[in-house]
């Protein structure tokens, strides 16, 4: 009775305790929580905490008697182990106890049409030995794109001041604020050319050159048709104001080929929430590196990050799920329907 007790009280303590981690590690920031709850006194806790829960199912035997009960505990083990084991310091023992060696977190950048299997590791590991680190396999990009919402973001200026700024939606008139007059977005261009009657048009090929047509109408009642450039700014300045213009993204994608013992075993074009996964390893859009020079290539930068403990985690957040949706709703309707089943029949006739 006092073990029980003992165990209850620790439980909550536990609970309390990682309700106050969570809320620190929310004000700390990303980087710096991965590093806290990595941590030698936190691994200590978590050790703690998942031998406690172990403990529980021994000491009470209610709870191996209630499915539901038992699978939110276990779901809760199944957690804590496996988001242990996707550590730095569970990838650190899976190398020294089990010869399994793996890179926890990293990123690589490759350039369009090169093969790369170097990795620089998450320069907070303590464990490894070395900034850069290989796969045993490539990863080939062979495109990688920008793709672009059809309306852009135009903006105006007067020195240093943001007077507006909205999308260039074709044929809207904005007025703007201090009397500045009205502006007019007529068009926009991907690949704006002059022809040779110095009319603008929208070509097709290769390369961008994004632009809008703005029409300006002046307090006095004049008018002026400016071409408002993405890289190089507006062709015409106008005199009181400027005006900048830019296409809003809406997605990144990486055209993208895993190589192994020279042959590809597999293709994928990835985007910000599709990963790739292949070799115990998900690669995430993170980012990209635009060429310095016109004529060089684009470079994409992924997210490599180990899948250990991973399932475990997944496990035991079905496993959770589970428990508290079994004793919550399908336990007590099972129980009343054994009640009502136990009854005689002459209490149901009478409505009991």
């Amino acid at each position: 009775m006092r073990l029980r007790r003992s165990l209850l009280w620790a439980g909550l303590i536990f609970i309390v305790i990682l309700a106050f981690l969570s809320v620190y590690g929310a004000f700390i920031g990303a980087a710096k929580a991965q590093q806290f709850f990595n941590s030698m006194p936190l691994a200590v806790y978590w050790s703690v905490f998942t031998i406690l829960l172990v403990v529980s199912f021994y000491a009470f035997p209610r709870f191996r008697r209630q499915p539901g009960l038992l699978l939110m505990h276990l779901g809760g083990v199944l957690i804590i182990a496996g988001s242990m084991f996707s550590s730095q310091g569970g990838h650190e023992m899976q190398r020294k106890y089990f010869n399994h060696d793996k890179i926890a977190k990293g990123q690589m950048t490759i350039y369009e049409g090169q093969a790369e299997n170097r990795v620089l590791v998450d320069l907070n590991s303590k464990h490894e030995k070395s900034d850069i680190r290989q796969l045993p396999f490539e990863v080939r990009l062979n495109v990688f794109r920008i793709e672009y919402y059809d309306t852009g973001t135009l903006a105006v200026w007067v020195g240093d001041d943001l007077i507006w700024s909205g999308l260039a939606r074709e044929g809207s008139s904005i007025k703007l604020p201090g009397g500045y007059g009205t502006i007019i977005p007529q068009k926009t261009f991907n690949r704006f050319q002059i022809d040779e009657n110095s009319v603008a048009t929208d070509t097709e090929g290769p390369g961008a050159n994004p632009a809008v047509e703005v029409l300006v109408k002046r307090p006095d009642g004049s008018e002026q048709r400016h071409y408002v450039f993405e890289y190089y700014g507006p062709v015409s300045k106008e005199d009181r104001f400027d005006m900048s213009y830019r296409r809003n993204i809406s997605d990144y994608i990486s055209e993208l080929e895993i190589i192994r013992d020279g042959e590809v075993v597999l293709k994928k074009n990835i985007e910000v929430n599709d990963p790739l996964y292949y070799g115990g390893y998900h690669f995430y859009q993170s980012s990209f590196k635009a060429p310095q020079f016109q004529g060089h290539p684009w470079a994409t930068v992924l997210s490599v990050t180990s899948d250990s403990g991973l399932y475990c985690v997944f496990a035991g957040f079905i496993a959770l799920c589970g428990g508290i949706i079994y004793h919550l709703w399908v336990a007590p309707i099972i129980k009343s329907k054994r009640m009502n089943g136990n009854l005689p029949v002459e209490e149901i006739a009478h409505g009991h």
